[in-house]
């Protein structure tokens, strides 16, 4: 197909609307704006064995390989970061560097850069921990979303568990909706089980 060919998807029959391919030669597909792919490919770079849906996602990748981004701007900052795993609007989207992160869910994990090993489940889950946090787990809607300061190995599950906490927290377990609120005090080492 040509840059200025329509692609019909869908059902058979006359169409109501077109979709314009905008790319398709030896890299991404571009439908509408929107990308299907592997990412930015440049085989001096070795970025390889990527997959991508979504506007801009997987856009500044240049060594990165073996990451998967599904969603608008999800690993969009992406350059050298490997085995990452991104699904939602904006999911890991100012990671650059990292190495296996997931995130699952509008704005997870949107705030780190360099982060190892992360976990977030959850639409907003862990979203401002911070640049170089690693082997933290978030499952459960906004789970950790508060911490915005670098915390390692902690354990958020539950809807809002540990959303009061904001400040840099370690090897804590909060199982529960709502459980790990911060009261007059900052958790390490802490377990917190219920609501």
């Amino acid at each position: 197909m040509s840059e200025a060919q329509s692609l019909f998807l869908g059902r058979t029959g006359t169409p109501t609307s077109t979709a314009t391919l905008t790319s398709f030669t030896g890299g991404d597909l571009v439908i509408n704006g929107v990308r299907a792919g592997r990412g930015l490919f440049i085989p001096v770079l070795d970025a390889s064995m990527n997959t991508c849906f979504g506007k801009d996602a997987l856009a500044k990748t240049t060594t990165a390989h073996t990451n998967t981004a599904i969603g608008n701007i999800a690993l969009a900052e992406l350059l050298t970061g490997t085995d990452n795993s991104a699904v939602g609007n904006k999911a890991l989207n100012t990671l650059t560097s990292g190495i296996r992160n997931v995130a699952v869910g509008a704005n997870s994990l949107v705030a780190i850069t360099t982060g190892n090993r992360n976990t977030a489940i959850g639409q907003g889950s862990g979203q401002l921990l911070a640049t170089s946090a690693s082997d933290n787990t978030f499952l459960g809607y906004l789970a950790g979303s508060a911490m915005n300061a670098i915390g390692n190995h902690n354990t958020f599950v539950g809807s809002s568990a540990g959303v009061l906490i904001s400040t840099a927290v370690s090897g804590n377990t909060f199982v529960g909706s709502g459980s790990g609120r911060a009261g007059g005090g900052v958790p390490v080492n802490s377990t917190g089980i219920g609501y």
